[in-house]
């Protein structure tokens, strides 16, 4: 599980999170949807070498959660360059490159710190 914050605040406002962009939120749910995804899951263990997000659209979806954290669903396109191993070879693979659409919306993890949770990912090749 990888904490979904740029930082935290120093001085006066210490302590506060910085958020992480919409553009720096999609590689981060992407790796986490491509472990999940069936091409991989069991089979492959893969990795995201290169990331190209290219159109993001980003919608509010109310209040902000916990009353500071933006609250929005996403929708994301662009192209992903994966690194492979196979499980079952124990062997390393060629990269590949493929298109992707990704949906996905903000929420909060068991810490009650900003998440993101998936909604869809489709591969293109």
């Amino acid at each position: 599980m990888t904490i979904k914050i740029k930082a935290i605040k120093k001085g006066k406002e210490a302590g506060e999170i910085l958020e992480l962009s919409a553009v720096e939120k999609v590689p981060l749910i992407l790796q986490e949807a491509l472990i999940e995804h069936p091409d991989f899951k069991d089979k492959i263990h893969v990795w995201i070498k290169e990331c190209k997000v290219g159109d993001i659209i980003q919608s509010p979806l109310g209040e902000l959660l916990k009353k500071k954290y933006t609250h929005g669903t996403y929708e994301a396109s662009g192209e992903v360059t994966i690194n492979c191993r196979s499980l079952e070879k124990d062997a390393l693979l060629a990269p590949r490159t493929k298109s992707f659409t990704i949906k996905f919306h903000d929420g909060l993890d068991y810490l009650g710190l900003p998440d993101l949770e998936l909604d869809s990912l489709v591969l293109h090749d």
